[in-house]
């Protein structure tokens, strides 16, 4: 939580309740092992590649405007340009 916003934690529980009540949503099984990660070549591509590997875990695309993920190898085929058509 952004100190911008000048919420507390109370108001992101509150949001997260309401949004999983939600028919539309649905959880993702997070509790992957750090050694499925792929490969990565910096320290900057880390959580990038941890998303990538749950959107491909859970069945899903991560939708970036990140063209230094777009253009990753271990990315092909899950992550897209949502704006791109």
């Amino acid at each position: 939580m952004s100190p911008a916003y000048s919420a507390l934690f109370s108001d992101a529980a509150d949001f997260l309740a309401a949004i999983q009540e939600l028919d539309s949503c649905r959880r993702i099984d997070d509790n992957q092992s750090p050694r499925a990660i792929a490969p990565v070549t910096s320290y900057k591509d880390t959580t990038a590649a941890y998303l990538v590997l749950l959107a491909e875990k859970n069945g899903s695309r991560l939708a970036t405007l990140d063209r230094g993920i777009l253009n990753k190898k271990w990315a092909q085929g899950i992550a897209f340009n949502p704006l791109e058509g």
